[in-house]
Formats: C-alpha cells, sequence, structure tokens
C-alpha cells in the first residue's frame, strides 16, 4: 500500500507564467518554482492523445501528471498554477493519461512494461494493474462520466515489432477496475493514437489513427460500437496523432495532416458535429508552411499545438479561432516546447465573458526537461453549449413541440407555431450558471410580439420587425434548470405565428465564493468560506429515473457514511463510508444496487451519518 503525503507546497512569484524547475529562481516577466517538476524525459507530457491536465469546475484547482525516467508523476495546484504541491509518484511506466471522477479525484492510466496501469488517486491508493495478456500496448487515453464509469481505450499489439494490432475500449467503475469489459473498437492492421471523451449523456466517442494514414471514428450507445468513420479522407497525405473532446453538444477532433505526400511536413486540421449530426468537411485550421504537431483543445474554439519554426525551434502556440486574428507563441523559448496540454475555464456573462486558459507543455533541449506552465484571461465571444438549430426538416433534438418549419425566401429558416414553440435543455449542472439567446424572426408585415417563457423562471417579451433577426438574452435563475432540464417556451402574442430561427444556451462557471459545488472542494481547494454546519441537500433530480445527484457538507473532517435504503429499510447501496475532510461534496447514484442492478421503481431513502450528526431524506424512482 502506497501512502502519499499531499500535503507540502511549493510557493511561486508571478502569477502569470511559472516553470517548474530545480533550485532556480528568476523575477519580472517569468518565475520558476523550486520542486520536482523537472523530468528527465523528453517526453515528459508526451501525448496529445491522453490528457495531462485537468481542473476542478467551479474552482482554480488544477491536477496535472507526467513522466520521468521511466516513472509516472502527479501534482496538484490550488490556485490556478500560483503554487504547486509536491509531486506524488504512482508507479513505473510511461504515457499516463488523467481525468476526474465525481468526487474530483484523478483516476490515471498510463503504460507500464506490456500491461496498462490504472489507479485513482486518495490518501492511500495503490495502483491496480489492468493485465493485456500476450501483447504490448500502445498509449492509452482516459475519460471519466459523471457516473464515474470509466472508458480506458487502448490498442492491443499481437506482433512485435507493432505492426498488427485491435483497439480496444475497458470499462469499469472508477473504484474497481477488476469488474472492466473488453469490447473491440477497431481492427484490420494496426491501430494507434486513439483519443476517448464522453458526452453529458455517458457515451463515449473514440477517434485513432490508423496504419493507412487515416483518421477514424466511433462512438458506443444502447446499441454498442459503431461503425467506424474515415474522418481526414486524405488517401495521399499521412493524418496523425488525433485527439477529441466535446463541449456540451459538439464534438471537436483535431489531427496533424501533411501538406503534401510524403514530406512530412504537417498542418493542423480539424472537424466538427453536434451529438446528433453530420461531420463537417476537413479543414486546415491555420495553414503554415512550418510544421504543425501534437494539436489540444477546450470550449470548441480553443486551440493549442507545437510548431517547428526552424531547426529545433519548436514553440507552443494558442489560439483562438473565434476572435484571435492571429495565434499566440505562450513559449517564445529557443528550448524546444513540446506536447501542450489545455485547461479552460469561463465566467462572467455573455457581456464580459472571461476565458481563463491554464495550459502545460515539455520545454527543453537535453535532459533535465522542464514542465512549463502558464495562466493567462481574455475577453472574448464564447462557444454555445446548446445550439437548437430552427427550421430544419428533421426537427433539432431539443424540439418538443412546433407545427412546422418556414424557409424564407432570403435563405433563412424558422420553427414555427400559431400557438407557441416548445424546447428542452437537458444534463444541466445546478453547479454552473446559465444564459438563453433566442433568435427571432419573421418575412411578413409590421412588426411581430411573442414571449419568451421559461418554466419556473422568468419570461421576456419579444418586438422583431420584418426582415430583421432579432436577438434577446435571457438570465437563467438556478430553479429554472434545479432538476437538471431547462424548459422554454415562444408564445405568439401578435402576428401569424411565433417564429424562431435559433436558441443558444451559454453555460459559465461560478466564481469561487459563490456557494458551488460540483464535486469534492476539499481543504487543499482554494474556496473563500467553509461549511459552518453539516447538512444534506435534496437529492436532484426528484424524482429521476437514471441518476439522481446528492450534495453534502461538512464543516470539519469527519468519518462519513452515505447509504441508499428502499422503504422495507434493507441497505440497497452504500456510496460514501470513509474518512472525509471539510467541505462541499456531490455523490451521485445510477439507481443501481450493490450488486450492480437497476433497483425497481420506488421510494428510496438516502441517509447521511457524519460524527454524531445523523439526517434521512426520501428520493423516488420512476422508470
Amino acid at each position: 500500500v502506497h501512502t502519499w503525503d499531499l500535503s507540502a507546497t511549493y510557493d511561486a512569484k508571478n502569477i502569470e507564467w511559472g516553470m517548474f524547475h530545480h533550485d532556480i529562481y528568476h523575477t519580472g516577466n517569468y518565475h520558476f518554482v523550486p520542486g520536482q517538476l523537472t523530468s528527465y524525459s523528453s517526453l515528459a507530457t508526451a501525448y496529445n492523445n491522453g490528457r495531462k491536465l485537468v481542473r476542478v469546475p467551479n474552482t482554480n484547482t488544477l491536477w496535472a501528471t507526467y513522466e520521468s525516467a521511466n516513472k509516472i508523476f502527479a501534482t496538484s495546484s490550488a490556485d490556478g498554477g500560483t503554487s504547486w504541491k509536491l509531486p506524488v509518484l504512482i508507479g513505473n511506466g510511461t504515457f499516463p493519461a488523467i481525468d476526474l471522477d465525481s468526487q474530483n479525484k484523478p483516476c490515471l492510466a498510463w503504460v507500464s512494461g506490456s500491461n496498462v496501469c490504472y489507479t485513482r488517486l486518495a490518501s492511500v491508493a495503490p495502483p491496480e494493474t489492468l493485465v493485456l495478456p500476450v501483447c504490448t500496448t500502445s498509449e492509452p487515453s482516459l475519460a471519466v462520466t459523471s457516473a464515474d464509469i470509466a472508458y480506458l481505450v487502448t490498442t492491443r499489439y499481437y506482433t512485435i515489432p507493432h505492426r498488427e494490432g485491435d483497439l480496444f475500449c475497458y470499462q469499469f467503475p472508477v473504484t474497481d477496475i477488476t469488474v472492466a469489459t473488453e469490447e473491440l473498437i477497431g481492427t484490420g492492421g494496426t491501430q494507434s493514437f486513439n483519443s476517448v471523451a464522453v458526452d453529458r449523456f455517458g457515451y463515449p466517442h473514440v477517434v485513432w489513427q490508423r496504419d493507412d494514414g487515416e483518421i477514424y471514428y466511433s462512438t458506443k450507445n444502447t446499441g454498442g460500437w459503431s461503425t467506424p468513420v474515415n474522418l481526414s479522407s486524405s488517401p495521399n497525405n499521412l493524418s496523425q496523432h488525433p485527439t477529441i473532446d466535446i463541449y456540451g453538444d459538439r464534438i471537436t477532433v483535431l489531427w496533424a495532416e501533411e501538406q503534401a505526400e510524403g514530406t512530412r511536413i504537417f498542418d493542423i486540421y480539424t472537424t466538427q458535429r453536434y451529438l446528433t449530426g453530420a461531420w463537417s468537411s476537413p479543414s486546415s485550421v491555420r495553414p503554415t508552411p512550418d510544421n504543425s504537431e501534437y494539436p489540444v483543445f477546450a470550449e470548441n474554439n480553443w486551440i493549442s499545438w507545437a510548431e517547428n519554426l526552424s531547426g529545433t525551434n519548436w514553440e507552443t502556440y494558442l489560439w483562438n479561432i473565434a476572435y484571435m486574428e492571429t495565434p499566440e507563441n505562450l513559449s517564445q523559448s529557443s528550448a524546444v516546447s513540446n506536447f501542450p496540454h489545455i485547461e479552460h475555464r469561463l465566467t462572467g456573462t455573455l457581456v464580459r465573458p472571461v476565458h481563463t486558459i491554464y495550459e502545460i507543455w515539455t520545454e527543453g533541449t537535453k535532459s533535465p526537461y522542464e514542465i512549463a506552465f502558464k495562466q493567462k484571461q481574455y475577453i472574448g465571444i464564447p462557444s454555445a453549449f446548446y445550439t437548437m438549430e430552427g427550421g430544419t426538416e428533421e426537427g433539432s433534438p431539443y424540439l418538443v413541440s412546433r407545427e412546422g418549419y418556414l424557409v424564407y425566401p432570403s435563405g433563412y429558416a424558422v420553427d414555427y407555431s400559431t400557438t407557441a414553440l416548445e424546447y428542452q435543455f437537458p444534463n444541466l449542472s445546478p453547479e454552473m450558471s446559465y444564459q438563453l439567446k433566442v433568435v427571432s424572426y419573421h418575412e411578413s408585415a409590421g412588426e411581430w410580439k411573442q414571449m419568451l417563457k421559461v418554466t419556473r423562471g422568468s419570461a421576456r417579451l419579444i418586438k422583431f420587425k420584418a426582415g430583421i433577426p432579432d436577438t434577446v438574452v435571457l438570465s437563467l435563475p438556478p430553479a429554472a434548470f434545479k432538476d437538471g432540464v431547462l424548459n422554454f417556451q415562444i408564445i405568439r402574442k401578435d402576428g401569424e405565428y411565433a417564429a424562431i430561427i435559433k436558441a443558444e444556451l451559454y453555460q459559465f462557471e461560478k466564481e469561487e465564493g459563490e456557494g458551488c459545488g460540483g464535486g469534492a472542494m476539499t481543504t487543499n481547494s482554494v474556496i473563500s468560506h467553509q461549511p459552518l454546519v453539516f447538512s444534506l441537500g435534496q437529492a436532484y433530480p426528484n424524482p429521476f429515473s437514471n441518476q439522481a445527484t446528492i450534495k453534502y457538507q461538512l464543516p470539519k473532517e469527519s468519518d462519513v457514511s452515505l447509504k441508499i435504503y428502499n422503504i422495507a429499510g434493507q441497505l440497497v447501496k452504500t456510496l460514501v463510508n470513509e474518512n472525509v475532510g471539510a467541505g462541499f461534496y456531490t455523490c451521485p447514484w445510477d439507481g443501481k444496487n450493490e450488486s450492480g442492478k437497476p433497483v425497481a421503481s420506488g421510494v428510496y431513502f438516502y441517509r447521511l451519518q457524519a460524527g454524531d450528526f445523523t439526517v434521512t431524506k426520501k428520493m423516488i424512482i420512476l422508470r
């Protein structure tokens, strides 16, 4: 059993820029943090397929992982990178990947010899090893759902050297890899450099590079894994190093593609689609004569990559393709700056959206190499979290009710109803804040009026003239989406019908200290308040069918148990049974018992015991 001290911290001098290095200090625009974040591997943060940097929602708490001398390390910062804790030795191996579970516990996967290893970081947690017999493995990728199901994707090679191998996904609860199920995703030739992401419904999406030089995609739903789709479709030019991410309802894939056949000089390419839509045509993000590799991104529009300007001069670039005219050189170093990873945080409102970017990469020309870090803020247009496109024949997946759709001579298209249009945005987090933007339009005569009405929220009268799109923005009260679902209507008041072109939902994180949760924020986190009393929140949604979330708070460290009972008083499921520090916590329950089987519809009770404090509350399952 490995016991890790997570308390020691190294401090930095300047919040603008940081680079971790042994016993070196600089002042001015740079500061160097003394400590253990120096690596003896030029691949310390390689590759872009597996995440190396993650952040606890609604906080500046970061977790990072890297490799040094065939050993895996993890470290955290509670203040957005100003100071970092002593790195924790996880185990022997290379190419780590990291993600957070619903309790904001780091989960890591990495390669060790011919095995893939996995662990969930806690105060005491020995790494558990997933053994793949009679093969070697490639760089793994890892993603964790809000229901604490981990998807670990890797290639199993059946020949040595690596000339042929199949792509597999291993699915398991984050607390028990021993029950992992194995599923085949791609076969035929070598499948390599995979990347996995999960959507808000808990479904995994995977991209990978195949030995035919193309990038492929597959997703899993209730019907199993889909037939792989060729995303790059560039048979003459090599495509490699793909990565995938999902923001709200949009999937984005990036990869490096040869500028010309056989040149080994690459541009960054991308394609996107909505969860229920078709893929866009692949396009170059930024055509340049320089060699660009290892792209990563966040929030659809933020992209970072390594670019070879000349000789051994590789720089790390950051670009928001929505509003930055040119990319920004973050590294500005004569050393090799490679393998970047970014995290993004959006706060504020549509009037003043604040983007905070956190980024790490490997820097240096010889061993020891440094793990560089930078945090910057920008003001600019955010991406919509959900987008409802009106005026389509099939109708938006968020559409509840309309009479039809119209395509005007101008090319604008709308959903319409002579009474009311109705829509629903699902899977929202009560820990976030939201703004709803609606665009109204018609091409008849005069001024029309319609009412935007939000269930359990406010209403707004919309006046819109013929031929002029009219945009309104409504800030949503927490009650409007307290059960995780937003319902709203567009009600005709004056005019032939209610009509809108689109509706967009924007998600913003709350500033620390606003009382937000979103998972455990322990005493290691930066928060401006501590709980004053013990408390158990109401499960939401309630009633529920697939998953409920339970929040509780502790004013001091306590031995905590959180258990589910049926109406007969029999224990159904133990959610928490451990010593827990003071803080705010969020715990999901997927409606299954200890055996992993779904329980029947009915009334259930959940009981929190923390020291001498005990409270019980009721919730209902409707299947």
